[in-house]
Parts: structure tokens; sequence; C-alpha cells
């Protein structure tokens, strides 16, 4: 890490005045620079995400970069239907706030559901276009949907955005490899997967060895990703008014005890 990013710090938004914060930085670089309409910036799945804040050491209520990761498939499936956006102007537009083992629960319990059929998969939080591109080239595997990576202009240039992706897959993958991750999977699908089809429960030593993290990028930007080792697949596909492709990563865990 270079002297000058070391002056910044990456943490999980876990505070209402932290996801202000994040909320104020997305709406100045996607609403007012990007031009994207202000209801498909701020959605109903922002209160399940987890959210990241950068911020400079010298100032750090003041955030300057943030990036979100979405359980991926979700564990509690929202309608995806108009009105469900949350309020921009509220006091919490992202959701209230939340303790870092309560965020990390959702992704544990998604990344144990990669068992579950692809065929016939929606995850409301994706577009159709992107599910069509999921279903086809992804594996079953859980995980993270990564997005909404967004810098303010005067700390653009600086490797930050890179950092931002980086620091939200260490705390992903830290919480997926710890103990009470593990335990918890110990106990099988989730409740709505159990009946006549669900899979078998799995075993006391089973662990979970791999995710997958997912990503819908806007062309221009997709050689950033490149970089950080998400490969584009599929066809191209229109979401908001936009080219995008689907990316993805596969990250190996590593197996406790």
């Amino acid at each position: 890490m270079s002297k000058l990013t070391d002056e910044y710090q990456v943490s999980l938004c876990t505070s209402a005045a932290q996801l202000r914060g994040a909320c104020d930085v997305r709406l100045e670089v996607f609403v007012q620079e990007q031009g994207f309409a202000l209801a498909d910036e701020i959605d109903e799945y922002d209160p399940l995400a987890a959210h990241f804040a950068l911020t400079h050491t010298s100032q750090p209520e003041r955030v300057l970069g943030t990036i979100r990761l979405l359980p991926y498939p979700l564990p509690i499936p929202k309608p995806d239907g108009p009105g469900t956006e949350p309020d921009a102007a509220s006091s919490y537009p992202l959701g209230g706030s939340r303790s870092a083992s309560a965020i990390a629960g959702d992704f544990i319990s998604a990344a144990w559901t990669r068992s579950h059929p692809v065929s016939g998969r929606r995850d409301p939080a994706d577009t159709h276009a992107e599910e069509e591109q999921t279903e086809a080239k992804v594996p079953e595997l859980g995980g993270a949907k990564l997005g909404r990576l967004a810098l303010l202009k005067e700390v653009r240039g600086k490797g930050l955005g890179h950092r931002l992706v980086r620091e939200a897959e260490a705390w992903l993958v830290k919480a997926l490899e710890s103990d009470e991750a593990q335990r918890q999977g110990a106990f099988g699908p989730m409740p709505s997967k159990q009946g006549a089809d669900a899979p078998a429960v799995a075993k006391d030593d089973q662990k979970l060895d791999s995710i997958i993290i997912k990503l819908s990028s806007q062309i221009y930007v997709i050689d950033f990703y490149k970089r950080l080792g998400y490969v584009p697949v599929g066809d191209r596909y229109d979401e908001d008014g936009a080219p995008h492709q689907l990316c993805c990563k596969q990250i190996a865990l590593a197996k406790s005890g």
C-alpha cells in the first residue's frame, strides 16, 4: 500500500451517519454527474446491503467514496414494484444502522444456498437481462453482488477505487471463513429451501470452499474490473439506458479447523 492511499481508510457502514454519507456520494456521482434517475439509484435493496465508506484519516466523518455488496442470492426477496424505494431525502435513505454481525449473517445465509438449482432462478435485485446471463454463465455458487462504486472527483486517479473493491472483498471473505459461518452452514439450507426437494443437510465436516462475486459493469469501466480479476461473460445488455455486461469472480475460501 502506498503512503498516499495509506492516508485513507475503508470501513463497513454501521451507523446512520455513515450510510447518509455513502448515499450523498452516490447521488453526486450517479445522479448529478452521470444523469441516472434517482428512482433507479436508491433502491429497495439498499437496506439489505453491506455498504462501505472511504474516508481520509484526517476527516473520518466525511465520506469520499463508497461501494456496496448485496447478498447473492438475496436471503429475503423483496418486491421490485414501483413505490418501494426508500426516500433519498429521509434520514435513512439506505436503511437504518445495523451491527456488523447482523450484516454478515445475510451473506452467510446466501453463500450456503449454493446448492439451489440455477434453472428458473430469479433474484429480484437483478434486471431480467442480467439474470438471463447469470443463469447461462455463472456457476451454482452463492456469494455477493458488487455495485454502486462511486468516488468524489477530488479522490479519483489515486487507486482508491481498487482499494474499495479489495476491502469489500476482504470483509466478505473474512466473514465467510469465520467459525461462525462454517457452523451455520452445517445446519443445511435456509428454512425457505426445506422440504421434499431440499438438498441433504451438510455433514459436520463439510466446509464452504468458494463463493462467487458478480457485478453488472458499465462497458466503459469494464477494464477496471478486469484488472481486479473479474471476468466478463455473456452478452452485453441495456440497464438503465446504458450498455452493461455481467462480470464474475470466483474466490476460494480457506477451510478452518
